[in-house]
């Protein structure tokens, strides 16, 4: 039988939160593991869009509507390598640099089974960061991934381009055979 020890620091914040019921969980050595570590890298990518919705307000740029295809190799076969994406960004104009917010649609497509989900993603000068929640279809079903995305950049920080111009990606997240955790209902407003 293999054990996975919490580390003390969750343990601690488990506690501080609401107390600590379990600490210790335990696997049959058989088993397969209910969270498999997964890494990804784009290969290619490329603009499945036209003309994508622009427009101006101020220092605020919005784009709706743009679709790509990507090419990833995954260390896991699970995750098919065409990476389907629809995202609709807002960059804010700051200074010599810019921020921007994206909401995408993802669908990772396999001759097996699908992959579907969204991404929230910030890009900033200093760091950019998705983080991507995909629910299994088909050969995939019960099971579900969370994966952060980022950004490959050169030595001096700059985003690292593809033969097409293409910012690449790298993706790191685990894939998990359990049912994904339901959002709690909004925190009430505090009564005074």
């Amino acid at each position: 039988m293999r054990t996975l020890r919490l580390p003390m620091v969750g343990v601690v914040t488990l506690a501080l939160l609401g107390g600590l019921s379990v600490a210790v969980v335990a696997q049959d050595e058989g088993e397969a593991p209910s969270a498999t570590h997964v890494t990804g890298t784009q290969l290619s990518s490329s603009s499945m869009t036209a003309e994508p919705v622009e427009w101006e307000d101020g220092d605020v740029h919005y784009w709706r509507g743009v679709q790509t295809e990507r090419t990833v190799e995954w260390s896991d076969p699970r995750l098919p390598s065409r990476f389907l994406k629809d995202a609709n960004a807002n960059w804010h104009v700051l200074g010599d640099g810019a921020v921007g917010a994206f909401a995408v649609a993802v669908r990772l497509v396999g001759e097996d089974g699908d992959w579907a989900g969204t991404e929230y993603a910030l890009m900033a000068p200093e760091s950019s960061v998705g983080l991507y929640v995909l629910t299994g279809s088909g050969a995939y079903e019960g099971l579900w991934a969370m994966l952060e995305g980022s950004l490959v950049v050169d030595a001096d920080g700059n985003p690292v381009v593809d033969a097409d111009n293409a910012v690449m990606s790298i993706f790191d997240g685990y894939i998990f055979e359990s049912e994904l955790p339901r959002m709690p209902d909004p925190i009430a407003p505090h009564a005074e």
